[in-house]
C-alpha cells in the first residue's frame, strides 16, 4: 500500500504529537509538508518535509491527500473550508470551530464536496471506552438515568499570555470540556437540549473561566457538567 500523503498545519503542542505519530507509521502515512509561519529555519530542520508559512501556498506546491488542522481554534473553520474546496481530506482538531454558525458552514461544505473528515476526539477510540459503550448499549449497566461530570484544573496564568486563548473559543469549554461532551455523546447518545451559565469572574477576560450546564439526551438521560480552569480539581 502506498503511504498516505499528509500535511500538518501548526507545529505546536498538538501538531507535534501528530508529527510524531506520522513519523512512527512510515508504511501507512508520509509527511509531505508542515505549515507554521512562526517557526524558524532551525526548527524546520527537525522535519523530514518542507516548511511553509501559508496554507494555500502549501496546497499549490505539494497537493497533499489529507491535512491535519492543529492550529489555534479560531482558524479551524477557514482552513477546513479551504481544504474542502480543493477536495482534500481533513482531520480537524477539536473544537471543530468556535461557533455554531461556523460549524454549520463546515458541515455543509463536507456534504457538498464529499471529503472525508474526522474530529480530533481520540479518546472514543480507546479500547476501554469502546468496551464501556458496548456494555451501555447492551444494557449491562441498566437504564441510564443521571450523571455528574466535573472537569476542574488550575491552569497557570502563563497559559493566557497566548493571545488566541483569551478570545472566543479559547476557554476551557472548547479546549477541555469538549472532550467530556464528546465522550458523553459517544457513550450515551445524542444531546437533545442544553441549558448553561458561564463566568469570567476570576480572570476577567473574554473567555469563561467557569461554566456549568445541564444536558438532556434524546433518551431522557440527564447530565450535569461543571467546568473550571481557575480552581483545583476535587
Amino acid at each position: 500500500m502506498k503511504p498516505h500523503r499528509r500535511a500538518v498545519l501548526d507545529a505546536g503542542l498538538i501538531g507535534r504529537k501528530h508529527l510524531q505519530t506520522i513519523a512512527a507509521m512510515p508504511d501507512v502515512t508520509q509527511l509531505v509538508a508542515v505549515v507554521d509561519p512562526h517557526l524558524s529555519p532551525d526548527d524546520a530542520r527537525t522535519f523530514t518535509a518542507p516548511l511553509f508559512d501559508d496554507l494555500v501556498h502549501m496546497l499549490d506546491a505539494v497537493q497533499p491527500e489529507a491535512v491535519i488542522v492543529a492550529t489555534s481554534n479560531a482558524l479551524h473553520a477557514q482552513q477546513a473550508l479551504v481544504c474542502c474546496q480543493r477536495g482534500i481530506h481533513v482531520l480537524l482538531e477539536k473544537p471543530v470551530t468556535v461557533s455554531l454558525e461556523e460549524a454549520q458552514q463546515v458541515v455543509a461544505a463536507i456534504h457538498q464536496t464529499g471529503v472525508k473528515t474526522l474530529a480530533g476526539h481520540h479518546r472514543r477510540y480507546l479500547a476501554a471506552v469502546r468496551q464501556g459503550r458496548d456494555q451501555i448499549v447492551q444494557g449491562a449497566l441498566g437504564q441510564l438515568v443521571v450523571a455528574s461530570v466535573v472537569w476542574a484544573n488550575r491552569k497557570p496564568d502563563d497559559d493566557y499570555k497566548v493571545p488566541w486563548r483569551t478570545h472566543a473559543g479559547g476557554g476551557p469549554l472548547l479546549i477541555n470540556a469538549i472532550h467530556k461532551v464528546d465522550m458523553l455523546r459517544f457513550l450515551c447518545g445524542e444531546i437533545h437540549s442544553v441549558t448553561g451559565v458561564k463566568s469570567q469572574a476570576v480572570r476577567g477576560i473574554e473567555v469563561e473561566d467557569t461554566a456549568a450546564a445541564i444536558l438532556e439526551f434524546d433518551n431522557h438521560f440527564i447530565v450535569t457538567l461543571t467546568c473550571a480552569d481557575a480552581g483545583l480539581s476535587p
